[in-house]
């Protein structure tokens, strides 16, 4: 019985450590991590990836509702 629970632990670490190599490898944005509505960082700058399509959009919301 401990060698499943064992061999099964260890199958699901490789299944997670293959998921996080792919994710770094994909270089996208994760979802829901940054850019949401009212995240701004320590410097008073929205937060937003790089990458993500919608940045320049985001920022020029930001902005706009900062300056109202």
């Amino acid at each position: 019985m401990l060698t499943i629970f064992i061999i099964t632990l260890i199958v699901f670490g490789i299944a997670m450590l293959i998921m996080a190599i792919g994710v770094m490898f994909s270089r996208r944005c994760l979802h829901g991590s940054c850019g949401g509505e009212g995240v701004i960082g320590p410097d008073g700058e929205l937060v937003t990836c790089p990458d993500c399509p919608r940045r320049k959009e985001k920022a020029a919301q930001a902005e706009k509702a900062r300056g109202m």
